[in-house]
């Protein structure tokens, strides 16, 4: 099966490891440091753990974007610097680590995973009772929730073009990786 790196950008980001692994699909899962040489080396362990358990693994990183202005969800010109920086830093390390990736938009992938429309503090909330009722016997958080679900959604959709892919045929060991 696949093994999948996913990044959820952000200051309050975290990057989260899929793949088969005696306790399930998830191998790891962390908060992002609060140093960017700390989330260079993240990433970096995470790639090359990626790479141990499968020689062509995937990565997914949110695409977001910041939303200056006033009214709900917008975010002051400093605030909407800083989360621009955070995701471009990101794709970056990602990036340097050679291995291919995709930027989906949070939209597509919670609707993907059925979670309706919330908005505000309760999207959070509801993200993260939605990655605890799926990830039983692991932590999550409000940090971690996000990582996990993309990376669920990105397991799920990868392994299903897999299986789609290789139907009629025993899947090889590439296939499973």
């Amino acid at each position: 099966m696949t093994t999948i790196v996913a990044v959820d950008p952000g200051s309050s980001g975290a990057i989260a490891l899929f793949g088969d692994a005696a306790n399930g699909r998830v191998v790891a899962v962390e908060p992002f440091v609060d140093d960017e040489l700390g989330i260079i080396a993240q990433v970096g362990r995470f790639a090359a753990r990626a790479l141990e358990l499968c020689g062509s693994p995937r990565c997914i990183i949110e695409r977001v974007h910041a939303m200056p202005g006033g009214g709900d969800r917008k975010m002051g010109a400093t605030s909407a610097f800083a989360f621009g920086g955070a995701y471009r830093f990101a794709r970056c390390c990602l990036l340097h680590t050679g291995l291919p990736f995709e930027d989906v938009p949070p939209q597509t992938w919670q609707k993907g995973l059925g979670l309706g429309k919330v908005a505000g503090p309760d999207r959070k909330r509801a993200l993260k009772a939605l990655a605890q009722e799926r990830f039983r016997g692991q932590k999550v958080t409000l940090r971690t929730a996000d990582a996990l679900l993309l990376a669920e959604w990105a397991w799920l959709r990868w392994n299903a073009s897999l299986a789609s892919d290789t139907a009629g045929r025993v899947p090889t060991g590439a296939d499973r990786c």
